[in-house]
């Protein structure tokens, strides 16, 4: 191993200081943090997917699955609008079957966002040693990240609550209608304080959008000055951040147009998240995990090359004390 490796030369040698892989600790626990991350996002939009398609339950949705049947969405739209009573009973049946496949697949991702936000923290470090210890590269990078995480968790605290309330009431009214006075009014109240109560998430997952797409765009702009990845590390990056930009927009304009919206929303999240992010995290997890080798060959050589001179500097960074340095034996 190069922090032990000995060089003898004409009975002198010297070893390369335990702490020449010590900084690059952070990096090796950065990579296993993106590999996880994008292995949790591959499985978390999936399985989103099987809840947003209904191929997880046999209970028939009240709104069209096909993205063709438009005219059919407006219908269903109308009586959605109108709280229809048959349809409100009938979305719920469908939202009861799938709720525990909602939270878990919620939970998946916001694991998946912690991980990412580990992840971009031990890349701003890299970035910023790279870039000769200047702070200030990574101070868009990981807050962007962090905040990014912190919004995905508070909003699964928030939903997973009123989820799993709702379609418990909702199923013991459905199970229990011939025992229970039911009437048409508690169910409209049950649709709108659902309605109210999931209507936060929309700007939150909307700045979730912003924040990612801010993050991005400081990791394609560190890259160009820093040269760790390459161009298409850059490039990749700037494609995330035109779909987050795109996420932003459909997720506020289900305010006004929910159906088209809603369908370009979940086309957007689903191209970033099972494809795009886990490639990216991917890159920089391989980088990362390269580091420490890296790293350490870097600063064994110079103590080389320094004893051929007759010299023997210090592998250490800049500023390390005397005490540390290497010595002639």
């Amino acid at each position: 191993q190069l922090s032990t490796k000995l060089n003898r030369r004409g009975g002198r040698h010297f070893a390369v200081d335990n702490r020449a892989t010590m900084g690059a600790v952070p990096f090796w626990w950065g990579a296993m943090a993106a590999f996880a991350s994008a292995f949790f996002f591959i499985l978390g939009f999936f399985l989103q997917l099987l809840w947003a398609s209904g191929a997880a339950t046999t209970e028939e949705s009240p709104w069209p699955m096909t993205a063709s049947a438009m005219e059919d969405d407006q219908t269903a739209f109308q009586k959605f609008i109108s709280m229809d009573i048959e349809f409100i009973k009938q979305q719920w049946k469908y939202r009861a079957s799938l709720a525990e496949l909602e939270i878990a697949a919620d939970l998946i991702l916001a694991l998946a966002f912690f991980l990412q936000a580990g992840a971009v923290i031990a890349l701003g470090d890299l970035y910023e040693k790279q870039l000769g210890g200047h702070k200030g590269g990574k101070a868009l990078l990981v807050p962007c990240f962090v905040f990014c995480a912190v919004l995905v968790v508070l909003e699964l605290t928030f939903s997973a609550g009123t989820t799993s309330t709702t379609a418990w009431l909702a199923q013991e009214w459905i199970n229990r209608e011939d025992e229970l006075t039911i009437t048409d009014d508690m169910w409209r109240s049950l649709e709108i304080s659902h309605i109210l109560a999931e209507s936060r998430g929309i700007w939150t997952f909307a700045m979730e959008w912003f924040f990612l797409g801010c993050g991005m765009a400081s990791a394609a702009y560190l890259n160009k000055k820093a040269g760790t990845f390459g161009t298409m590390f850059s490039v990749l990056s700037l494609m995330i951040l035109f779909m987050a930009i795109f996420g932003f927009t459909a997720e506020v304009a289900r305010l006004r147009f929910w159906v088209v919206a809603s369908q370009i929303n979940i086309a957007v999240a689903v191209l970033v998240g099972l494809l795009m992010l886990p490639v990216w995290l991917v890159w920089v997890g391989f980088k990362l995990k390269a580091m420490p080798a890296q790293e350490a060959e870097e600063r064994f050589q110079v103590a080389f090359n320094s004893q051929h001179e007759g010299e023997i500097r210090p592998p250490n960074a800049a500023g390390a004390s005397r005490e540390n340095e290497l010595s002639h034996l």
